[in-house]
């Protein structure tokens, strides 16, 4: 029996110790919580740091591991650090800095003519209100290496900038420098892609839900999504071309990819291009509900060297499939009703309420993705049934504040 090590033991990554496991593997979970639910799972939980390169590679050196694999966390340059110190498959290093990195990640995108907004990046004030003004208000302000929509800010003039630059900048990991780039409009679309013997196998693509992008401003705040894309066939053939171009020029030759496109004048620009799988249950829940593929299987074997068969990629059926998240008034939560009735809706596959939305905890006002308390997802016969099912069971859901 071959091991293979996860990283994270959190409820969504869950969902691939269970594949892994269902595949026959010994599955060793590593997590800094040493209550994570994924521990239950797990046939040896190990409670370390998985941030922390040096901290795993001590751990798990010594126990014959065969894989390693993270989803749905910003890790894979721990994974590929790891990995390559144990001789076992991976994305490059190189190419997990170049894929977490998100100013080195534009700059690549750039040198290779691959379409994305004008960007400069500065580490204080003064810096970012020269570049602000050099590229033209409204801008997008970024940390360079964190995720989840954390520290994501939209700016319109230089008095916000004052306001909100201290803010996004806090969310910085490693080295306190931001991004301010050029706004653009237009829809949004996720992707998920595989690479797998130097060839792109692009199995999820979904329309993002912006409807409320107004009342969140300036915070960018995607409330689900929904498939199949509306977007016309020349139009999603020429984003997931764009988005497969963007993943070789990045140098990610192995595993998975997660994009974010953004369509703009009619032209795909490349928002996003990370070398692991999307958060969000996009990847464990919503595509495999929409089109029958989970690449959270072949993911794993990959991981441990095991052949795949490109059969995996391939959509088994084309239906409508949506999410919508649960996203409450600030406040103390009084209660949380209506669950019951809104799992009784035809077409409700999955209601995910995280672990945080229970009575007594306080709500505050959301300002990234980490801060949405529940995720529904359901399918229809196409995609307006779905989308409808999807909402109407957000709205029976009541989460009383104070």
């Amino acid at each position: 029996m071959k091991n293979i090590v996860m990283l994270g033991g959190g409820t969504e990554q869950v969902d691939a110790i269970k594949i892994s496991k269902e595949l026959g593997y010994n599955t060793i979970v590593l997590d800094s919580n040493p209550l994570a639910i994924g521990r239950k799972f797990s046939d040896k939980f190990i409670q370390c740091d998985i941030k922390n390169t040096t901290e795993v590679f001590r751990n798990i050196e010594n126990l014959d591991v065969h894989g390693l694999m993270v989803h749905a966390i910003e890790l894979s340059n721990v994974v590929a650090e790891v990995s390559e110190k144990l001789g076992i498959p991976s994305v490059s290093k190189d190419a997990a800095i170049n894929a977490t990195n998100k100013l080195k990640r534009l700059e690549i995108l750039k040198k290779n003519h691959i379409p994305c907004a004008e960007f400069g990046s500065a580490t204080n004030i003064n810096e970012a209100k020269n570049i602000a003004k050099n590229i033209g208000y409204p801008v997008v302000i970024k940390p360079v290496d964190n995720a989840g929509s954390r520290g994501v800010i939209q700016i319109k003039n230089s008095e916000k900038m004052e306001q909100y630059f201290d803010e996004s900048i806090l969310f910085c990991k490693n080295k306190r420098e931001i991004i301010i780039e050029e706004f653009l409009t237009g829809q949004q679309v996720s992707t998920e892609t595989v690479v797998y013997k130097n060839k792109c196998y692009t199995t999820g693509f979904s329309d993002r839900n912006y409807s409320n992008l107004k009342k969140y401003e300036p915070y960018f705040i995607e409330d689900g999504g929904d498939m199949p894309s509306n977007l016309s066939n020349e139009i999603q053939k020429e984003a997931i071309q764009i988005a497969e171009k963007a993943i070789k020029s990045l140098g990610i030759n192995f595993g998975a990819a997660k994009g974010d496109i953004l369509i703009h004048n009619n032209i795909p620009y490349v928002l996003e291009m990370a070398s692991r799988t999307s958060g969000g249950r996009f990847a464990s829940h919503q595509v495999p509900a929409a089109t029958g593929v989970n690449i959270l299987s072949p993911l794993i074997k990959m991981s441990v060297s095991d052949p795949i068969s490109v059969e995996e990629f391939k959509p088994k059926f084309n239906r409508g499939s949506s999410q919508r998240y649960i996203i409450p008034n600030p406040g103390k939560i009084v209660s949380v009703t209506g669950v019951d009735k809104a799992q009784k809706i035809e077409g409700v596959i999955n209601i995910i309420l995280f672990n945080d939305l229970k009575q007594g905890n306080i709500i505050t006002n959301i300002k990234n993705h980490a801060d949405r308390k529940g995720v529904i997802i359901t399918v229809g016969k196409d995609r307006n049934e779905a989308t409808e099912r999807a909402e109407r069971a957000r709205d029976l859901i009541n989460v009383k504040t104070v």
